[in-house]
């Protein structure tokens, strides 16, 4: 699944190991780069027109100024993409390289992660489903409007700018598919360590309930040295796999998480536009729209969900951990007691979290600011425009 990701990234243009090609293929890259910019910067100034939202009974026309603003950002979000994707080409190598050693290490090691990651690729096969209905509605939504207000207009040079710019729109998903991906193996990886210091922690407190007697006669071991050896490794692992994430993907990540906004934003604004004015004979494409907000919102927050998910699973670590401690403590003299205050000192001192900045981390408390300011957005134009 992970190379079928990257292979569908290097077919829409985000070639992730770019420093490592030979001069040919840099060569071909370059000019595809500079060929989608005259290309983008053509459709952008040749389309703006279909910006303009034609009132009920008047030649008058309201030009949302703020809304061809937006359009423009979604054309700027692809390129950017694409040119992060050959800027970071050494620092993906690095994270890619960590990823998939953590992937083999908990596949052969790890039932219990063998069975989640087999879950977890239906869960991605529907994901990407999900984002491919989204793209062929949105490119029947485009065509059809068209046919629908100007048939007259229609030209075969209309449909190639529309299925360059559902192209562009597609590579903006594909980040978010791809994202959401990374950040939820990490979580599969954190899970099962979980699991497995959980399962310590519920063998211990079993124990704990028999007689001495039976505890005598058992003389099992539940914790080892290298159990707690094994636990620190991997976390410290996960640490710096987050870390190489945060440093390859942060600064696309954010704008990814504003150009999503942007979808947000302009969809909800057709939508005011078609309702206030009482177009009627639009409602068939404002039902659309309406879809294509929906998607539009999940598109982003696919990887909102996914990082809160890591930081519950974080704070569920701590929890064991910290339990596990607790109970340990009773035989300060025990070898294990030293490696479970350091294991314990690990996990609070270095969350595991994806990081956008310094004081900006992934998780569902966004999406209240992003509604809000999404909100504004909306109000501002709809006023600025004299809709409402």
């Amino acid at each position: 699944m992970i190379y079928f990701l990257l292979k569908a990234e290097r077919v829409l243009g985000v070639h992730r190991n770019f420093e490592f090609l030979s001069f040919c293929n840099k060569f071909f890259i370059i000019f595809r780069v500079i060929f989608e910019l005259i290309a983008i910067s053509y459709v952008f100034y040749h389309n703006c027109y279909t910006f303009l939202i034609p009132v009920t009974g008047s030649t008058k026309k309201i030009t949302p100024v703020i809304f061809l603003i937006f359009y423009f950002c979604n054309f700027l979000g692809g390129f950017v993409i694409m040119i992060y994707g050959i800027r970071k080409s050494r620092s993906f190598k690095l994270f890619f390289t960590s990823i998939m050693s953590l992937h083999y290490r908990f596949k052969t090691e790890s039932l219990f992660y063998k069975d989640n990651s087999k879950r977890f690729k239906y869960v991605v096969k529907i994901v990407v489903m999900f984002h491919s209905c989204g793209c062929a509605i949105m490119f029947m939504t485009k065509a059809l409007n068209k046919i629908y207000r100007e048939p007259e207009t229609m030209t075969f040079l209309y449909f190639v700018f529309v299925f360059l710019e559902i192209y562009i729109e597609m590579r903006h998903i594909m980040e978010n598919v791809v994202l959401y991906t990374y950040v939820t193996m990490i979580y599969y990886f954190m899970k099962t360590v979980n699991h497995s210091i959980s399962s310590v922690v519920e063998e211990y407190d079993r124990k704990e309930k028999k007689s001495y007697e039976e505890r005598k006669e058992e003389n099992e071991q539940i914790l080892t040295i290298h159990d707690l050896d094994e636990w620190a490794i991997k976390y410290r692992d996960l640490v710096g796999c987050c870390k190489k994430l945060s440093a390859c993907f942060s600064s696309q990540m954010l704008f990814c998480l504003f150009i999503s906004s942007v979808q947000l934003v302009t969809s909800v604004y057709g939508i005011f536009c078609i309702i206030v004015i009482g177009v009627t004979k639009h409602i068939v494409f404002s039902m659309v729209g309406v879809y294509v907000l929906i998607y539009a919102i999940f598109s982003a927050y696919f990887v909102i969900f996914a990082g809160q998910h890591l930081l519950n699973e974080n704070a569920i670590i701590k929890k064991s951990v910290a339990t596990l401690y607790s109970t340990w403590s009773t035989r300060p003299q025990a070898p294990e007691t030293k490696r479970l205050r350091n294991l314990n000192k690990l996990v609070n001192v270095n969350p595991i979290q994806i990081e956008y900045t310094n004081k900006i981390v992934l998780g569902m408390y966004l999406v209240p600011i992003i509604m809000s300011l999404s909100a504004s957005y909306v109000i501002v134009g709809l006023q600025f425009n004299h809709v409402i």
